[in-house]
C-alpha cells in the first residue's frame, strides 16, 4: 500500500507542477501569453494539445508501476509459501 500511494504522490506531483506551474510561468512571462503559433494562443495550445497527452503518459506510467508493485508482492507472498 505504501508503494502505491508514494507512486501515486510522485506521479500527482508531475502533473501538478507540469499543469499547474503553466498560469506561473505565463504570469512571469507575460510574452509567452501572448505568444501565437498557428494563430492560436500558445497558453490554449499547451492546455488543449499538450496537456491530454502529458496525462495519458502519466496515467500508463502509474498503471505501469501499479502492476509493477502488485507483481513485487505476489512474488514476495509465494516466496512466504515455499
Amino acid at each position: 500500500v505504501r508503494a502505491q500511494l508514494a507512486a501515486a504522490l510522485r506521479l500527482a506531483t508531475v502533473v501538478a507542477v507540469a499543469l499547474g506551474g503553466l498560469p506561473l510561468l505565463f504570469a512571469f512571462a507575460p510574452a509567452l501569453a501572448r505568444f501565437r503559433l498557428f494563430g492560436v494562443a500558445l497558453p490554449w495550445l499547451l492546455l488543449g494539445v499538450v496537456a491530454d497527452p502529458l496525462l495519458f503518459v502519466i496515467g500508463a506510467a502509474y498503471v505501469h508501476l501499479a502492476e509493477r508493485n502488485e507483481q513485487e508482492f505476489t512474488d514476495l507472498i509465494e516466496r512466504r509459501d515455499r
